[in-house]
C-alpha cells in the first residue's frame, strides 16, 4: 500500500523554492553566439547607413577603367559690370 506524502517541514530553509534544471554550457554558448550575431548586425547596419563620400571624386561602383569625360568651356561668360 502506498504511503501518504510527508507534510513539508516548516523549518526547512529550502521551503517554497523551486528546483531549477541545471544550465550548463548551452547558456554560455548561446549568449556568446548571440553577442557575435548582434555585433555583426550593428556593423552591417552602420555600413548601410553611412553617408556616401561624393566629394572624393572616386566612384565606388565603377567596374573598371573607362573613358573619362571632361567639360571645357571655350566661351567666356557675360562681362560683369564694374563696381
Amino acid at each position: 500500500m502506498s504511503e501518504a506524502a510527508r507534510p513539508p517541514d516548516p523549518d526547512d530553509p529550502r521551503r517554497g523554492m523551486q528546483m531549477r534544471p541545471k544550465r550548463g554550457r548551452a547558456v554560455l554558448l548561446g549568449t556568446f553566439a548571440g553577442l557575435i550575431v548582434l555585433v555583426f548586425a550593428i556593423i552591417l547596419l552602420v555600413s548601410q547607413c553611412a553617408p556616401e563620400d561624393d566629394d572624393e571624386g572616386g566612384d565606388d561602383n565603377a567596374v573598371g577603367p573607362g573613358p573619362t569625360v571632361s567639360v571645357v568651356v571655350d566661351r567666356p561668360g557675360p562681362a560683369l559690370p564694374a563696381a
